[in-house]
Formats: structure tokens, C-alpha cells, sequence
């Protein structure tokens, strides 16, 4: 399957819906701050899409957490 963003924020938004209400029955606080880097195809160097994906997640984080953040590499 191409990855796209409007596939992977479906995907992420029912991931993060789940986990999240998995979170509230326990009475847990927490949040999900999540990096979605879409890559159409695999990147010649997986560490530096690790190193984006991360950064994706910090950019969610110091946007108020509790939220997805995408970007489409594109090499």
C-alpha cells in the first residue's frame, strides 16, 4: 500500500482515540504526542527518518501535547 497523509491520519486518529479512552477507563493522565512522518517510499537512510519522526513528536509535544503532527518526506 502508498503511504499518504490522509491514510495515516485516519490509522493515527483511531490508534490515538483508542489508546486514549484505554487511558481514561484506568484513570490515567496521560497524553499521546505523536510524529507521523509519510514516506512513499523507503528513505535511503532509516536513521535520519527516525531522527525526523522524533523531531515530529517534540514539534507535537511544544504544540500543546495531545496531538498528531505530520509531514511527508520527501527525500
Amino acid at each position: 500500500m502508498d503511504a499518504n497523509e490522509e491514510y495515516a491520519r485516519t490509522v493515527i486518529g483511531r490508534m490515538q482515540a483508542a489508546l486514549l479512552a484505554a487511558m481514561q477507563a484506568r484513570d490515567w493522565p496521560v497524553t499521546l504526542s505523536i510524529g507521523v512522518l509519510v514516506c512513499p517510499q523507503l528513505p535511503d537512510n532509516i536513521q535520519a527518518m527516525i531522527a525526523m519522526a522524533d523531531e515530529l513528536m517534540y514539534a507535537a509535544k511544544q504544540g500543546g501535547r495531545n496531538q498528531a503532527v505530520y509531514q511527508r518526506y520527501s527525500g
